[in-house]
């Protein structure tokens, strides 16, 4: 789900792909996430330091677009909105520190469908930014192993490997008990099979140079 920031910076239009792992109630039908995390490199190598990510959160609240939730960057608003948005404070058990986080509410029958399967499994934002380089300097692990989040009664483990930029490059998980197994094509969450997705996270933390 997208966070439409397009009109709020008067400068280069930017679609940042950046999905975070989102956590749902199914009774509230309410999905909780970051929308973007300082210092994690999104899908275009780019991040931002956490002032860049606060100044966003707060422009967002501020202004009457906050109920504007699209999919996929279509432009057409779904029904759904904005209950929460706050900056994770350091010691979150749940998000990164520093990390814009938002609450929405899903009315939308089919977008709340695509949530509960996993197809649906993160934010991103639209802004206009400023861009400038950075050197920096990032640890990143070319092999992940760990456990996905339960979904449809059951987990799997996954294994992948990431490129030097921290993209993914391919994995899989491991078979359930009916034989069915995940193909990973993204750091968010497992491609669908069975009827069904796996949402897993990958958090690694770069120090600026």
């Amino acid at each position: 789900m997208n966070v439409d920031l397009s009109k709020l910076l008067k400068a280069e239009k930017h679609n940042i792909e950046v999905s975070r792992i989102i956590k749902f109630d199914s009774d509230e039908q309410i999905v909780c996430g970051e929308v973007y995390a300082p210092y994690v490199l999104d899908s275009h190598g780019e991040m931002m330091l956490p002032e860049d990510v606060k100044l966003l959160a707060h422009r967002f609240l501020l202004t009457t677009k906050n109920h504007m939730i699209d999919i996929m960057h279509n432009n057409k608003v779904v029904r759904a909105s904005v209950i929460e948005s706050f900056i994770a404070r350091d010691g979150d058990p749940d998000y990164a520190k520093d990390a814009w986080v938002l609450g929405v509410k899903i009315f939308d029958k089919q977008a709340w469908a695509d949530v509960k399967v996993g197809k649906l499994n993160g934010f991103s934002l639209e802004a206009l930014v400023y861009k400038y380089e950075a050197e920096v300097v990032y640890d990143m692990l070319p092999v992940h192993f760990g456990c996905v989040e339960q979904n449809d009664g059951h987990f799997h483990t996954f294994w992948l490997e990431v490129d030097d930029d921290g993209r993914v490059t391919g994995g899989h998980t491991s078979e359930a008990d009916d034989g069915h197994t995940h193909q990973i094509a993204c750091g968010t969450a497992t491609e669908l099979s069975n009827g069904h997705a796996h949402r897993f996270f990958l958090n690694e933390i770069p120090d600026e140079d």
